[in-house]
């Protein structure tokens, strides 16, 4: 029994040494296992390594490559710039020749012209004009004080000469003026008045002005060349309303007509048209006038004959206005009505 149980005993020592074993040559084996994994892993990472040393190099070799380019091309770059400043100062001097010779040209031109115009002068001129050559050369040869004296003293008369021309030109204004009408004469001092602040300013400004003035200008020449294109010579068959700048039919200076007059040719007019609206627009204040019936006269009083006209001209009517005034007949085109020259509407009464 004891020798049974002994027996067992061993055996299960056996089995648990056994089973020690194992679990050591298992855990052997995965350790192995690991070891040889790291291995791989370790030559997958040399590999990559390698692979990138070589990338590397492959990349310093495309750097120096670009480097050499880059310094070669620079090279280039300054070779061609050398020719160019080369070409440069070649052409410089060619043009600096060029204009030494224009100059030497226009010296000998200028000193031939002078010595034709010597010849064709009458002995009195030509003598008065060789002395003032000599003073000149004389005036050279003084010393630099006395020479900018002189020249003080020739800028002194010179604008004593000016100042005498100043007031010559004033007493010419002056009579001028008093010979105009006190309309015209508050115009034309407006106008001086103007061009005195204008020349008072930079020259710049006075460029912008000038420039702004000339494209006015232009508009204003195209505007007149459509109304030209545009004026009405016949009066329409289906006019529905006619319209006329009295003031601007009477006329102006010791000619002018007087509004009864204007109104007796507007009548001889409409006796040879068909039955329409007729307005005669006057400006400033009413007074006493004879119109007949079929004729309406309108006083602009307070506002401008060519604006009530103006707005007249709105309306889907069938108008004609008459007037020689070319600002108006702008107006009433671009309202899409139709324009007559005064002259044109006193044929009609012949």
């Amino acid at each position: 029994m004891d020798h049974t149980t002994e027996k067992n005993t061993i055996s299960e020592k056996c089995t648990d040494l056994a089973n020690q074993l194992k679990a050591k040559h298992a855990e052997e084996i995965l350790k192995r296992q690991e070891i040889k994994n790291l291995k791989i892993r370790l030559q997958a990472k040399y590999a990559e390594e390698k692979l990138k040393g070589r990338e590397i190099a492959d990349l310093s070799k495309q750097l120096e490559a670009t480097h050499v380019e880059k310094k070669i091309l620079r090279q280039e770059a300054k070779d061609l710039a050398i020719q160019l400043n080369a070409k440069h100062a070649e052409e410089k001097l060619k043009r600096q020749e060029a204009a030494i010779r224009l100059k030497a040209r226009r010296v000998e031109e200028k000193l031939k012209r002078r010595d034709e115009r010597i010849i064709a002068m009458s002995p009195e001129r030509r003598q008065a004009y060789l002395d003032r050559e000599s003073r000149r050369e004389y005036i050279k040869t003084l010393p630099r004080e006395e020479q900018i004296k002189l020249k003080e003293e020739k800028k002194a008369a010179s604008e004593s000469a000016k100042q005498d021309r100043i007031k010559a030109k004033e007493a010419r204004t002056k009579t001028f003026l008093e010979g105009l009408t006190s309309e015209r004469r508050l115009i034309m001092i407006k106008k001086m008045e103007d061009r005195d602040a204008l020349n008072k300013l930079p020259i710049e400004e006075r460029q912008i002005i000038r420039d702004q003035k000339r494209a006015e200008m232009v508009k204003r020449r195209e505007q007149f060349q459509y109304l030209a294109e545009n004026w009405s010579l016949e009066i329409p068959d289906d006019l529905q309303l006619l319209v006329v700048d009295g003031n601007n039919l009477r006329g102006g200076g010791p000619r002018r007509s007087s509004r009864d007059e204007v109104l007796e040719i507007i009548e001889m007019v409409a006796g040879c048209l068909h039955p329409l609206e007729i307005i005669c627009v006057f400006d400033h204040t009413p007074s006493s006038h004879t119109a007949p019936d079929h004729i309406k006269v309108i006083f602009s009083i307070d506002v401008t004959a060519d604006d009530v006209i103006a707005e007249m001209t709105k309306t889907d009517k069938n108008s004609l206005v008459v007037t020689s005034d070319r600002g108006l007949a702008l107006r009433v085109l671009a309202n899409g009505k139709k324009v007559m020259r005064a002259s044109n509407f006193l044929c009609l009464a012949l």
